[in-house]
């Protein structure tokens, strides 16, 4: 699959956290995107927290308008919750065939 993590959560030096604003990065993208097709979705993206994490408002917007434009966006809490997420959208494809 074509997938990516993003850097998200990363403590970074303000010249570097300068540049990557500079270059394009959006404050709020999800942790993880993966870049395929599935069922009904054009691709799934992923903001991973821990058990007593909470998404920020530029998470939660992300993850709307991701959803919006036909992706499959969660906010998941921990590792169990994120592989159960990865491998139901990867059995819809399995699932249609």
């Amino acid at each position: 699959p074509l997938y990516s993590a993003t850097v998200g959560g990363v403590r970074l030096a303000m010249g570097t956290a300068l540049k990557m604003k500079a270059s394009g990065y959006k404050k709020g993208i999800p942790d993880m995107l993966i870049f395929e097709s599935r069922g009904m979705y054009q691709g799934l993206a992923i903001e991973i927290k821990t058990s007593i994490g909470r998404a920020s408002d530029e998470q939660k917007d992300w993850i709307l308008k991701l959803n919006n434009r036909g992706w499959r966006a969660e906010i998941c809490k921990g590792f169990e919750e994120c592989a159960d997420v990865i491998c139901e959208y990867f059995e819809l494809y399995e699932n249609n065939n």
